[in-house]
């Protein structure tokens, strides 16, 4: 019984670990996927809470496990996020990190969204 108890613990945390978090000015914090950012709020997937969105201004930090397609003056990074301060850096494969302000952000979007995103491009869809 004991074992099934540390095992069931143990895999708790380690769903916390590989998943991505989002941690509010007021303290709380959210886990689960990323899915997209305007520049003025963000989508994270829970498990618990399905989809929240939150205004983008009210994060103090964020940290993703997953690359995600990050928007900023012009350019875009792919790679895991975190914030550094009032940045937001993105930990790219080829190009080292690359940091931007967070008011520099314009869009941010998952694997998926991505892929929808350039297949509606593709198709002419707006």
């Amino acid at each position: 019984m004991r074992s099934l108890i540390v095992v069931s613990l143990l895999c708790s945390c380690a769903s916390l670990m590989w998943s991505d978090q989002v941690t509010l000015k007021n303290g709380d914090r959210l886990s689960g996927s990323i899915s997209k950012s305007d520049g003025k709020t963000l989508v994270i997937k829970t498990d618990y809470a399905g989809e929240v969105t939150v205004k983008f201004d009210a994060i103090q930090d964020i940290s993703t496990t997953s690359d995600l397609h990050v928007e900023m003056g012009g350019k875009t990074a792919v790679g895991a996020v975190s914030t550094s301060g009032d940045n937001v850096v993105v930990a790219t494969k080829t190009a080292g990190p690359v940091e931007a302000p967070r008011s520099a952000i314009t869009v941010v979007r998952s694997a998926a969204e991505q892929a929808a995103y350039e297949k509606d491009a593709a198709s002419g869809v707006e």
